[in-house]
């Protein structure tokens, strides 16, 4: 059956959970279409082919003023730019990716009568929650039966917001098969620590930085590669520069995943020390900690949204308080005196990371959950039927 996928933008190198799942679920025979404002990088992305990409259209010029003048809302005016998409494909389902895109199309869907599933993936949730998207999310609830979200955290925050509908949380998947897993060096030689994520406030790479200062005199040589760019990046080379570590840290700026995948590979430890935001940005769930662990890299991570919920349950003692420089440099330090025990804690991320972040398993997930909507709808037959 034909599911069309939502979202504002495709092809976003930080949202490859997007990308993979429209894949994998048409792998699994749902044909997958998508509808974007914008779609980049289609060298790494050639999925889906070109005939099954649209781009929702905004109203003409003159259309718009109409629009101002007939005091239509701005959901009106985005939902329009997404119905010629829906009329062309006729889906049996439409999957939005992210809170806002689903808020988007809403009204295009239900005037469609097609069923709608809205996935949240953690800054929908926990960034930018004024009147205007509450009021959004809150005519969105009423709509929609099943939400995904992809933590037990972002549940809850769906939860407090009003929504009272089925929940499943499933997290966004990580390609096993692109992740090769390595035994852990034990051998001597100064650490490589690694982080990876956009430079914004909530990333906490700053933390990270005056961790790093904070380390002892017998990790004078340890060195941290920074992947990823964003507002703060400027501001975070000047500290970098201030505390006297900016000879040890190499900021290396966005990079595409298989570059991504090359530097964690000859990392030793991954450093994730993200941090509630003065707007309310948290983690809904870390990917690159996924990544991480899939690898067999150490992880030290901060007790931030739904970060604890990547990290394997024997490990979660050692989450550190967020915001916590002087805590973070302890369990940095932690870890890297206990070389001797890297292969042991390699191997059970990899085990959590075969067992609950494996794409290809998730898709399933999704794509039974695709059945219960449209057995609701009357889309499907029930699964009694079917099994006859």
């Amino acid at each position: 059956m034909t599911v069309l996928h939502v979202v504002r933008k495709f092809g976003e190198l930080s949202e490859t959970f997007v990308t993979d799942l429209v894949a994998d679920l048409d792998e699994l025979g749902w044909e997958s279409w998508v509808v974007a404002r914008s779609v980049a990088n289609r060298d790494r992305f050639p999925f889906p082919p070109p005939e099954r990409l649209l781009t929702a259209t905004g109203p003409p010029r003159g259309r718009r003023v109409l629009d101002r003048v007939a005091m239509r809302t701005s959901a009106e005016r985005r939902s329009a730019g997404l119905s010629p998409a829906i009329a062309r494909v006729r889906p049996a389902l439409i999957h939005a990716h992210f809170g806002w895109a689903a808020a988007d199309v809403r009204l295009a869907a239900a005037r469609a009568g097609v069923p709608m599933l809205a996935t949240f993936h953690g800054s929908d949730l926990t960034a930018g929650l004024g009147p205007g998207r509450r009021r959004d999310y809150a005519r969105l609830f009423r709509q929609v039966d099943h939400v995904i979200t992809v933590s037990r955290f972002l549940e809850g925050r769906v939860r407090s917001l009003g929504y009272e509908g089925a929940v499943h949380v499933v997290p966004g998947g990580v390609r096993l098969s692109r992740l090769r897993f390595r035994e852990p060096s034990a051998g001597g030689g100064d650490a490589r620590l690694i982080f990876i994520g956009r430079q914004i406030e909530c990333k906490g790479l700053d933390m990270l930085l005056q961790a790093l200062c904070l380390l002892g005199p017998e990790h004078a040589g340890v060195r941290l590669e920074v992947i990823g760019d964003g507002p703060v990046r400027a501001a975070n080379e000047r500290l970098a520069a201030d505390l006297g570590v900016a000879a040890r840290v190499e900021f290396r700026g966005a990079l595409p995943k298989d570059q991504v995948v090359e530097a964690l590979q000859r990392a030793d430890v991954l450093v994730a020390p993200s941090r509630t935001a003065a707007g309310g940005q948290a983690e809904g769930r870390s990917v690159v900690a996924m990544e991480a662990l899939a690898t067999g890299l150490p992880v030290v991570a901060t007790d931030n949204g739904g970060l604890p919920e990547t990290i394997p349950p024997s490990l979660r003692h050692e989450l550190v308080p967020e915001g916590d420089a002087g805590a973070l440099a302890a369990q940095i330090g932690r870890v890297l005196h206990d070389r001797a025990g890297w292969s042991a804690r390699a191997r059970v991320g990899r085990a959590w990371a075969e067992e609950q972040f494996d794409s290809e398993l998730l898709a399933r997930r999704v794509a039974r959950i695709y059945e219960a909507v449209l057995e609701e709808g009357g889309r499907l037959p029930a699964a009694s039927s079917r099994a006859a």
